[in-house]
């Protein structure tokens, strides 16, 4: 599991500070430029390599247990194009800091927060959202695609939730 990235103020006491959970799917390749030049090749090579073995019916490997399958697998664990939360996220930290230089907007209280990469993983963000929780957090913005379970995790805790893409239909009817 990945470590948070919490953005923390030095002059705020745990009295005043509320923390903000986000998490969010946010693509990323967990090698190098090279490395990624390296797996399109793999992938072009696995590709004609899947469609060798369609047609021949007699074949009884899979390419599931190939080796090049695992490299691309890994490669590309956390890469998509459906992901909007490297957007979302420079929107925060610029929002977090505004509120927080306005004395104004919320007198005695300063704004934190807490990421984490879900990569579109539904355990992963459970987890995630358990672990914000426990470490303090009162707000939570994400999960970004499944967050029918953040949702009924924070509403029995009566904490505010919102979700600026969550691809799960039964959250929105507010008759549930």
């Amino acid at each position: 599991m990945e470590h948070s990235w919490r953005l923390l103020d030095p002059n705020s006491t745990n009295d005043n500070e509320i923390l903000i959970s986000y998490l969010a799917a946010v693509s990323r390749l967990d090698e190098q430029p090279e490395e990624f030049m390296k797996a399109i090749s793999i992938a072009r090579m696995f590709e004609e390599w899947v469609q060798t073995r369609a047609s021949d019916s007699s074949s009884s490997s899979s390419p599931f247990h190939d080796e090049r399958f695992k490299q691309i697998y890994t490669m590309f664990n956390c890469f998509s194009t459906d992901f909007d939360g490297s957007m979302i996220s420079g929107a925060l930290h610029v929002a977090v800091n505004e509120i927080n230089a306005d004395p104004n907007l919320l007198p005695n209280h300063r704004l934190t927060y807490i990421f984490d990469n879900t990569c579109g993983k539904e355990k992963q963000s459970t987890q995630y959202f358990m672990d914000h929780w426990k470490m303090g957090a009162r707000v939570f913005i994400g999960p970004e695609m499944n967050c029918r379970t953040e949702a009924t995790m924070a509403a029995a805790q009566n904490l505010p939730i919102i979700s600026y893409k969550c691809k799960d239909q039964t959250v929105s009817d507010k008759k549930k």
